[in-house]
């Protein structure tokens, strides 16, 4: 059976469909279960989805039919064998179908609570349109949001992309690492803050801004986090600023299994200053370094791929030689143009270049810029691939390209123009 479609104009109108029509189905027939195996018809405008399952005996093979990429005109579902209750069904879907097209008003809105942990850190409470912030522990954070979805199953989905995403936006605005509790929580009350204290100062480096023992993050950053709850689809600059974040909040994790394997704990019953301070060993972070031998120079290509989306933003077409048709501005000047443009710091330009064709070279030739030789005494060597001509253990400061990386991030978001809903 095939029905056919008016009226989506676009990959995000036919998205919109798509989950309203799923959440109907769910909704009448109590279930839509898939054996999701998407693939293009070969030399056709034709996706098959897979195989839906819709009830205990009754399943379809589903699939869509384009005019332009992204703008549905059909959809079909096949593959059965025809009876009086089969057709029965295929008469419900239709209308089902029917009414999906009009999905603008069987939207709902949900409300999803989930905690954080801030290793090391907390974060200040924040109020917005659509999330809530709120300190619950030493390093805990409950976020609460609002999301649009067609169904519980529908909006857990939604939830699940836009908190990935927050919580990616509160990397960058931190520094700090954060992991999502993988409990559910029940606790969604949504009380607005009373004040929100924004950090005011955002060019900071190393020194977070903190006020009572908690992070503040800016204004514009709330106001990034309620745009990205109220929208399904961003602009460009947008999607390349929150593709930098994400590239960095990968870096932020794996960083963390050098950096973050050990913690000061003071020594019991001693005045805690720098002279009575144990080093604990933080197990999640120690392990996961063995099981990563690699972790930091997979940190440092994702800081640094980080400042290439973003160096991306507001950058004309490059241009091609009119003889060899290669670009003139290679990817590296760009990156060097961008940090120039934000830092005004020419030491940080020329390390940062440094760094990239550190990058390179791991990349492309598979040349190690971490030795991990070291055993608590130094052994001193000649090395033509390092900048010195000598045995470097760590060519790269990790801890200063973290800093260095968030910083230019945050300028790049507090330059950019967000239209409010």
């Amino acid at each position: 059976m095939e029905i056919l479609l008016e009226g989506l104009n676009n990959e995000n109108e036919s998205n919109h469909f798509l989950r309203s029509l799923w959440a109907s189905i769910r909704d009448h027939f109590g279930k839509c279960a898939w054996h999701y195996s998407p693939y293009k018809k070969l030399g056709s405008k034709q996706i098959i989805l897979g195989r839906m399952n819709y009830k205990a005996k009754g399943s379809f093979v589903v699939s869509v039919r384009y005019k332009q990429k992204g703008n549905l005109v059909a959809v079909m579902f096949s593959d059965y064998i025809e009876s009086d209750e089969i057709i029965s069904d295929l008469k419900v879907i239709r209308e089902l179908v029917k009414n999906s097209l009009d999905y603008k008003k069987l939207i709902s809105k949900f409300r999803f609570s989930t905690s954080l942990d801030v290793i090391r850190g907390s974060i200040a409470a924040y109020s917005g349109k659509s999330f809530v912030l709120k300190p619950t522990g030493n390093s805990s954070i409950k976020l609460i949001v609002d999301i649009n979805g067609y169904d519980t199953k529908d909006a857990e989905a939604k939830a699940a992309e836009k908190i990935k995403t927050i919580i990616e936006i509160l990397t960058v605005s931190t520094n700090c690492l954060i992991i999502r509790d993988t409990q559910s929580d029940n606790d969604s009350s949504f009380s607005s803050i009373e004040i929100n204290k924004y950090s005011r100062d955002i060019s900071w480096i190393d020194a977070k801004p903190i006020a009572d023992g908690l992070v503040q993050i800016s204004e514009k950053t709330c106001f990034l986090i309620d745009y990205i709850l109220s929208n399904d689809i961003y602009s460009y600059e947008i999607q390349l600023l929150l593709n930098s974040y994400a590239h960095f909040t990968s870096g932020r994790s794996l960083d963390s299994f050098t950096l973050d394997t050990f913690y000061p704990t003071p020594r019991i019953g001693e005045a805690s200053d720098e002279g009575n301070t144990d080093f604990q060993s933080d197990l999640r972070f120690s392990n996961a370094a063995k099981l990563h031998p690699s972790s930091s120079e997979d940190a440092m290509i994702l800081y640094m791929s980080s400042l290439e989306v973003a160096s991306l933003i507001g950058a004309s077409k490059s241009e091609k030689c009119d003889s060899c048709g290669q670009q003139v501005h290679s990817i590296s000047d760009r990156v060097r143009i961008y940090v120039e443009k934000d830092s005004n710091n020419d030491p940080l330009v020329k390390i940062i270049n440094s760094y990239y064709g550190l990058r390179s070279r791991y990349l492309h030739q598979g040349i190690r810029f971490v030795d991990n030789s070291y055993s608590g005494s130094a052994v001193p060597l000649l090395d033509s691939n390092t900048m010195s001509n000598a045995r470097e253990y760590y060519q790269v400061s990790l801890l200063n390209l973290r800093e260095w990386c968030s910083y230019l991030l945050r300028l790049s978001l507090e330059e950019m123009a967000l239209e409010a809903n």
